[in-house]
């Protein structure tokens, strides 16, 4: 296990990372990562629930949740500069727990958006639109940086989670897009496939806008 962890972890910071792993795989750390999330789906499972009779169709397709790993958190604390150890990485990693919201239109996108900030028991740290503002690889989605209450017997602690909002069209270039990341190593082929993602990501833009309009063309009758 060791052996294979010193591909990517460099030597000095091995112990520093088995000692972070250790924290992540803490079984009380993992509940309050549980908690969290099962509050935030079901705030989003009651926000699609109000959406679809205003609007009498569904607008949540998909709710899907992750728990960053430890190795991917690694990476992201050495590319910061930072320390390698477990409350650092609560501290400058805002997306440690990531829930995924897929919906179909683009308009929904902004209106899941706007009754999750309107829940006082919800922190915002950070919101970011890659909808109105792409990545430079042409990634497009709507992100929220909460903080999230979580009860214990004990006390009260928040929990930051990072929600991404976004179609199920841009979905489909995500997926493709985290794909080709793992495969940023083999050189030949890759810049060809990220020019072609960045060409669909402009299709999928128009896309989004479209079926809006129509929509709403539909809608109108």
């Amino acid at each position: 296990k060791i052996m294979a962890k010193q591909a990517f972890i460099q030597q000095e910071d091995l112990e520093a990372y088995q000692i972070m792993e250790e924290k992540f795989q803490n079984i009380k750390y993992r509940i309050k990562c549980k908690m969290a999330v099962d509050l935030m789906i079901s705030k989003i499972n009651m926000i699609g629930t109000q959406l679809l009779e205003k609007r009498n169709r569904v607008v949540i397709e998909n709710i899907t949740y992750r728990f960053k790993s430890v190795e991917s958190t690694y990476k992201k604390l050495k590319k910061k500069g930072c320390p390698i150890d477990f409350r650092t990485a609560l501290d400058r990693c805002n997306d440690l727990i990531g829930i995924r919201v897929t919906c179909h239109f683009l308009d929904d996108v902004y209106e899941i958006a706007k009754k999750l900030k309107s829940h006082g028991d919800l922190e915002i740290i950070k919101e970011k639109d890659y909808i109105k503002k792409p990545k430079a690889n042409g990634y497009m989605s709507l992100h929220l940086i909460l903080k999230v209450p979580v009860y214990s017997s004990e006390k009260c602690e928040k929990k930051k989670v990072e929600v991404q909002i976004r179609t199920v069209a841009m979905d489909f270039f995500s997926v493709l897009d985290y794909q080709l990341l793992y495969k940023k190593d083999r050189k030949e082929g890759v810049a060809e496939i990220e020019e072609e993602l960045r060409h669909y990501s402009d299709v999928i833009a128009k896309l989004d806008k479209n079926m809006l309009r129509i929509r709403k063309k539909i809608e109108s009758l």
